[in-house]
């Protein structure tokens, strides 16, 4: 493994967390926002939360899933 390929990688899995801050992030605001417009404090906040984090983590699996795949065939 070469030093390109093994940086590759490390820019492919850092932006693991930019992904994850963003899915959660536009879940929370999204919830915020229609509680705001519906006057439901705060439970269309603890919905954009939960549906955030799903997405982070279908975010993390499919990145898991893909270096992986990658690693296995190094081998």
């Amino acid at each position: 493994m070469n030093k390109k390929n093994i940086f590759a990688k490390f820019l492919f899995l850092s932006t693991l967390g930019l992904e994850m801050g963003i899915s959660i992030g536009v879940g929370v605001y999204g919830g915020i926002w229609l509680d705001k417009k519906f006057n439901t404090s705060p439970y269309l906040t603890i919905f954009g939360i939960i549906v955030g984090f799903g997405a982070a983590i279908k975010s993390f699996l499919r990145i898991l899933k893909k270096l992986n795949k990658e690693f296995s065939n190094e081998s």
